[in-house]
């Protein structure tokens, strides 16, 4: 956390707990593997193409950021990889195109929130992110009925 703050030049008021990934909640997935399997890098240690390249078709940065997430940190979690397989099926099943085009245009509300807590946020932000907001509340009132 001292290291966070003196990066940021500024108390992390936001930040409650820390929690810790223990190394047994994630497959082991060697260097050597990682770099062989390309996943976000090339050999030649480019971005494309990749597997992450292939298939980030995410229409924020939220979402890419949680698919390169997935992709470099596998949960051992059996019922974790099943409910990703679940709502890979939803997608599939015709909403993908659906919550692509509601998605559109979002801005990111994670790095937004994080300078809204910093206290770096800038009025444009704010408006981006509330526009964003009154979309995910559509969002859900579509998905719900």
């Amino acid at each position: 956390m001292a290291y966070a703050e003196h990066t940021q030049g500024a108390k992390l008021t936001h930040v409650s707990r820390l929690r810790v990934q223990a190394d047994a909640d994630l497959m082991d997935i060697p260097l050597p593997t990682r770099r062989n399997l390309e996943l976000t890098q090339t050999l030649r240690g480019e971005a494309s193409p990749t597997l992450f390249s292939l298939l980030d078709t995410c229409m924020t940065g939220m979402g890419s950021r949680m698919l390169k997430s997935w992709l470099l940190n596998v949960p051992r979690n059996r019922s974790i990889a099943e409910q990703r397989i679940q709502m890979i099926g939803i997608l599939r099943e015709g909403h993908a195109n659906k919550l692509r085009e509601q998605l559109k245009g979002s801005s990111d509300v994670e790095r937004i929130a994080a300078r809204i807590a910093l206290r770096q946020v800038k009025p444009r932000e704010l408006l981006a992110l509330q526009h964003t907001l009154s979309n995910q509340s559509i969002l859900r009132s579509i998905y719900a009925g």
